[in-house]
């Protein structure tokens, strides 16, 4: 029998294993709690987050939901004034922002389910259900309402001026009186889509350009604005003489800087264009403006080209179509886009009514109709294939403006490289031409 020093020694011993014990066990224990620890702590922060992320976009969603119901009223009214119900607008007013490239689509699409075999009337009711641009599918839901009421498609077509161009219908009406009505169309549809791709190509072919003189001009007028008027103060601080060029340069930094200047300048952009826009509309002034245009070298011959190769393409189509030489005339003038061909196409069709043959008249203003075009329609005429001539000469014309946009925009570079670099070296001289005379009076 144990006495009790002998038990307090044995349970010494065993207390002193087990602490042991505890000691080997405690990192395992101390690892185990911070692992519970962080997934404590992920999950808190998770839901932390989560909590504040609702918090944000319930708020988030409030402020919208209260923001939309305040500014439904203004928003609708603006989307009323800038695009209103069509049916709110006079037929004869009626516009498209894009119309060559929309009645061109609407003329393909109209002229692929024609040839089909879908009627006339179901291919406008379609095109009125999947039409992107909502005027488009107004007017073809109009055009198909009046075809059922008994109009034929080219006086329908004729109430919407702003939308057909007058070959459109003038076209279609040869089309219904010869009955090729679905070949008219799917001309028609050609026609659009050659004057449309032409058009975009002298548009990139100009807009380059005249991105780099904006953008050439801001940063000029940022020159004046922020870099120049230190200048202009340390050259007034040290009295510095300036050379006649640095002190027009100092002066203009002078007049930037006043608030009239750009009042002025905004005055006189929302002029200009004003101007522009509205002696367009005359026949007297576009007429002078165009003749501007085609005199500038480079751009001048693309331009021109561009609207011999659009008369030239109506005149195919007309002849084509059954029209008499002189309403063809008068339609491939006016569709040209020429104000010199609008004027001319009077004494043409005057010329033609008295039996002259268009070649002859062509030929009496050789600075109008080139030679190539006064060639083309006299064997038309000698062999009674004028929609032919017409034909090879747009063929021709085409291939030159497309080889003279080539021309212009290789030449371009250079060209506006050099004019910038002017503009660079003009402003750079002025600055430091009066350093060399601070220098001189410092003795450095």
């Amino acid at each position: 029998m144990l006495t009790w020093p002998g038990r307090l020694s044995r349970w010494t011993i065993r207390m002193f294993w087990a602490f042991m014990a505890w000691l080997r066990e405690l990192p395992h224990r101390i690892k185990n709690a911070v692992i519970a620890f962080a997934l404590a702590l992920k999950e808190a922060c998770i839901a932390i987050f989560f909590t504040i992320v609702n918090g944000i976009v319930a708020a988030y969603q409030r402020f919208s939901a209260w923001i939309e119901r305040l500014l439904s009223p203004l928003l609708k009214l603006l989307r009323t004034k800038l695009d209103p119900n069509p049916a709110l607008i006079a037929a004869n007013k009626l516009k498209l922002k894009n119309r060559g490239r929309t009645v061109a689509l609407f003329s393909r699409q109209l002229s692929s389910m024609t040839i089909g075999g879908v009627g006339l009337l179901q291919s406008l009711d379609v095109l009125s259900e999947q039409a992107d641009d909502t005027r488009m599918a107004y007017v073809s839901r109009q055009l198909a309402t009046k075809l059922g009421q008994g109009y034929a498609f080219s006086k329908a077509a004729s109430e919407y001026p702003q939308i057909f161009p007058p070959v459109y219908f003038h076209l279609l009406r040869a089309g219904e009186s010869t009955g090729r009505l679905v070949e008219v169309i799917t001309r028609l549809a050609d026609l659009l889509e050659r004057e449309e791709n032409l058009l975009k190509r002298v548009k990139s072919a100009i807009s380059y350009p005249a991105f780099v003189l904006v953008l050439t001009s801001i940063m000029t007028l940022g020159l004046f604005s922020t870099v120049l008027p230190g200048f202009a103060e340390f050259y007034k601080d040290f009295k510095v003489p300036l050379p006649a060029i640095t002190a027009l340069l100092m002066k203009m930094t002078e007049w930037v800087q006043t608030w009239w200047f750009w009042v002025l300048l905004v005055l006189s952009i929302v002029g200009v264009y004003k101007f522009v826009q509205h002696s367009w509309q005359i026949l007297e002034r576009r007429l002078i403006m165009f003749k501007l245009i085609t005199w500038l070298p480079l751009m001048g011959p693309i331009v021109r080209y561009s609207c011999l190769a659009r008369f030239c393409w109506v005149m195919e189509l007309t002849v084509e179509a059954g029209l008499d030489v002189v309403r063809a005339v008068n339609l491939g003038c006016l569709a040209s886009g020429s104000p010199i061909l609008e004027v001319e196409a009077k004494r043409l069709s005057h010329g033609i009514a008295e039996g002259e043959h268009l070649s002859d008249l062509m030929y009496q203003r050789p600075d109008i109709h080139p030679h190539l075009l006064q060639q083309m329609v006299m064997m038309g005429e000698e062999t009674s294939q004028n929609s032919e001539a017409f034909g090879r000469s747009a063929s021709w014309f085409e291939q030159e403006v497309e080889g003279r946009i080539q021309n212009f925009q290789a030449a371009l570079e250079p060209i506006l490289m050099g004019l910038i670099s002017f503009v660079v070296g003009v402003i750079v001289m002025s600055v430091f031409l009066p350093l060399y005379g601070l220098l001189d009076k410092l003795g450095v």
